[in-house]
């Protein structure tokens, strides 16, 4: 006996199995496609937030180092003006010690009419009452600490009997603080 043996339902049996199997690889792989996309793109966009992050943090360091320059411009400036100034009291407590040393080494009968200092030398004029007083004021000038004796200087009567003298001292530190 012979049997007929009908295959169709097999094969769309098969071919249904077979199309639900490559749908699910197409389907799965479109899957694995969409979720690799997004995952790249989260990454990106994570990375582009870095990057912003960095931009602002490194303007913000700059702005901040621009800041930090100014001031310390203005301190180094301000040091330097504090240099400046000690060195001005410095030179003025130098000047104010010789100045009262001539005053102390000045005789009663002889005074200063004028008193200039120019380019390293102390130009110094005026009066005395006597000759000694006057030979006495000389003598007090060789003792003049930071000084030494300059061009000769004239001593010359007056017509009421005065000296008037002249004297130059150069200064013996050309490196001290100027007035």
């Amino acid at each position: 006996m012979t049997y007929t043996v009908n295959l169709l339902p097999w094969r769309i049996q098969r071919q249904t199995r077979c199309r639900n199997i490559w749908s699910a690889i197409f389907v799965g792989t479109l899957i694995v496609i969409l979720l690799t996309a997004f995952a790249c793109r989260q990454v990106l966009q994570a990375e582009r937030q870095m990057l912003a992050l960095i931009a602002q943090a490194d303007a913000a360091l700059l702005n901040a180092f621009a800041t930090q320059k100014q001031q310390w411009q203005a301190l180094e400036k301000q040091r330097q003006t504090n240099e400046r100034h000690e060195k001005q009291r410095q030179a003025t407590r130098h000047w104010q010690h010789a100045l009262m040393h001539l005053a102390g080494q000045m005789p009663d009968r002889a005074w200063l009419t004028g008193l200039r200092y120019q380019q390293g030398k102390l130009e110094l004029a005026g009066y005395a009452t006597s000759f000694d007083a006057l030979a006495k004021f000389e003598s007090g000038l060789k003792a003049l600490p930071g000084f030494h004796a300059g061009k000769a200087g004239s001593a010359a009567r007056d017509a009421e009997g005065r000296w008037q003298f002249s004297h130059q001292l150069i200064k013996g530190d050309a490196n001290e603080p100027q007035p």
